[in-house]
């Protein structure tokens, strides 16, 4: 029996026999808790796209009321660039003008973050547009997904430990970047 909610698979036919018995309530609970991981991600990269964009405009605009809003409505805020698009516009910047950035003038400070902004946008977009699959048999949940910069198929483990971990992450970033 395979029980399907949008983009995540439960399969219970390989369970073991203790788990074919578990009741709908923990199902719907395991399922819950990778939701809300995979929202808690989106939401998370929405909110760094916004700082990213930010940080962009103010480079170019300080705080001039009237072009940023502007930049925003006609560039920063449509579907003209994405977030890794974004992201390397704030790169290059950043390389050009390393005194602007605060602590991120820094080389090594600023090749982690953008590590970090990398794995963070291709676990987005992973958890975005894959399917997440829990096996029961061994209780591990894997995601699978087009990976653009391979071009394949991938397929990636999603321990707890990874969830904490990329949270953890976003929240760094959210601080950190604005």
């Amino acid at each position: 029996m395979t029980i399907n909610y949008p983009d995540i698979d439960y399969d219970l036919d390989h369970a073991p026999n203790f788990l074919k018995g578990e009741t709908q309530k923990q199902i719907d609970t395991h399922i819950a808790l990778i939701q809300k991981f995979r929202n808690e991600v989106i939401v998370g990269c929405v909110d760094i796209d916004s700082i990213i964009g930010n940080a962009i405009s103010r480079f170019f605009f300080g705080d001039n009321r009237d072009k940023k809003p502007i930049f925003h409505t006609l560039v920063l805020d449509t579907t003209i660039l994405s977030m890794s698009q974004k992201k390397n516009i704030l790169k290059s910047i950043m390389e050009k003008y390393p005194e602007e950035f605060g602590e991120f003038s820094d080389v090594d400070k600023r090749k982690k973050l953008f590590q970090d902004l990398d794995q963070i946008i291709k676990l987005r977009n992973a958890l975005a547009h894959g399917r997440i699959v829990i096996d029961c048999a061994s209780d591990i949940v894997t995601l699978n997904y087009y990976d653009s910069n391979k071009n394949k198929q991938t397929e990636m483990e999603l321990p707890t430990a990874y969830f904490d971990s990329m949270n953890k992450k976003i929240s760094f970033l959210l601080v950190k970047i604005k």
